[in-house]
């Protein structure tokens, strides 16, 4: 579109990717009884064809719409211009349904050229030393680019989250007794809100360096941990320090989390 942004990460300084996903605007959903019942605009046409239609009609069979394949986009066309038709809406083409059912945002190549040119001279600076960056110290890290109303441009900071799971690293407590399984354990963590895990990995603090209790990620050292699982807490980590924090690997996280048992025997 018209906008676009340019933001300097400096690790332990500015914010991360993660802290500033607040920042971006919700993805567009549209109620399922606008769609069925009564669509006003066409891109409700196109989202009926694509969450309603498609399942129903079934006109390739079992396979699932692709929107990559050329013909499952022209029958998803064909099919939100004749729903949009039956309601009096215009400006149904193929190309603004590849856009909906894609949820393309058109790219301008002068914002294009305005964004990479104002990266290019960022890494320029950081690379070379020929002049102070983009920081918090010089104004901001973050520059926002603005061509909706003319060439309108600034440079702003945002605060780092306190409770970013990923720059700042802050241990997860999870409260547990010592004779609780490590398997029975694992299941708590999955159904932790505050972690959104599937599969995690462990690992304690031991004398020589963490040690694996159990890790399904990798077949060797899932055979050689497996047998933890029916083992309790209190059998595997007896001897730690209290205070020690377990190392949990997953394949929905970016980065490892720490994890603070607290024994509530």
């Amino acid at each position: 579109g018209v906008k676009g942004h340019v933001n300097v990460m400096s690790p332990g300084t500015t914010p991360c990717f993660e802290c500033i996903l607040p920042l971006f605007p919700p993805q567009v959903n549209f109620p399922m009884c606008t769609l069925a019942d009564v669509p006003r605009t066409p891109a409700h046409c196109v989202e009926w064809s694509k969450q309603l239609e498609w399942d129903r009609a079934r006109p390739f069979g079992d396979v699932p719409l692709d929107c990559d394949d050329a013909e499952h986009m022209q029958w998803l066309f064909k099919t939100s211009e004749k729903r949009a038709k039956e309601h009096g809406i215009e400006g149904v083409t193929l190309k603004f349904t590849q856009g909906v059912a894609k949820r393309i945002i058109p790219a301008i190549a002068a914002t294009n050229a305005v964004v990479a040119a104002a990266c290019a001279n960022e890494v320029f600076k950081l690379a070379t030393g020929a002049a102070r960056h983009m920081q918090i110290e010089t104004g901001g890290h973050y520059m926002m680019y603005v061509g909706s109303e003319g060439v309108y441009t600034d440079t702003m900071s945002h605060d780092r989250d306190p409770e970013c799971p990923v720059c700042q690293r802050k241990a997860v407590n999870v409260k547990a007794s010592r004779e609780m399984l490590l398997q029975d354990f694992i299941a708590v963590l999955k159904n932790d809100a505050r972690l959104r895990i599937k599969d995690p990995a462990l690992s304690a603090p031991g004398p020589t360096g963490m040690k694996v209790l159990y890790n399904p990620l990798v077949s060797a050292l899932r055979a050689m941990s497996e047998g933890n699982l029916s083992r309790p807490l209190g059998e595997l980590l007896a001897g730690l320090d209290a205070g020690f924090e377990l190392t949990m690997d997953d394949p929905t996280l970016a980065t490892q989390k720490q994890i603070s048992v607290t024994f509530t025997d």
